[in-house]
């Protein structure tokens, strides 16, 4: 997945170290129709956690899901973080005894679709 189809959208998914805001992980491009993820929270933070990484990625989609809907909503950060802490929330849930659960499943691949960021 080098990029994602949101509506009639399609956005490419890249990744960075981290960004100049200390607090941001993510962030979204509606012209450029790009998602920008960090690997790392500040230029000399830590790395994000599985959660946090899904979390952030998932964070994003709903933004350009709502834009595609041309909802009030697209840029209420506290609606958007609420709803993807509570859609990663039922991700965490173990699928069955031999399966990882989603997050994991989805920072794998997200992961494994990323270049090599230090």
């Amino acid at each position: 997945m080098e990029a994602v189809k949101i509506g009639r959208k399609k956005y490419k998914v890249e990744f960075v170290h981290s960004f100049t805001n200390n607090r941001r992980m993510g962030e979204i491009d509606y012209d450029a129709r790009t998602i920008t993820l960090g690997t790392h929270l500040g230029k000399r933070g830590r790395k994000l956690t599985d959660n946090e990484f899904v979390e952030t990625f998932w964070h994003e989609v709903i933004h350009a899901s709502l834009d595609d809907m041309r909802s009030d909503m697209t840029y209420d950060e506290k609606f958007v973080t609420g709803l993807a802490k509570r859609l990663v929330c039922v991700m965490r849930q173990p699928r069955n005894d031999n399966e990882n659960n989603m997050v994991s499943q989805c920072a794998q691949g997200l992961r494994k679709l990323r270049k090599k960021v230090p």
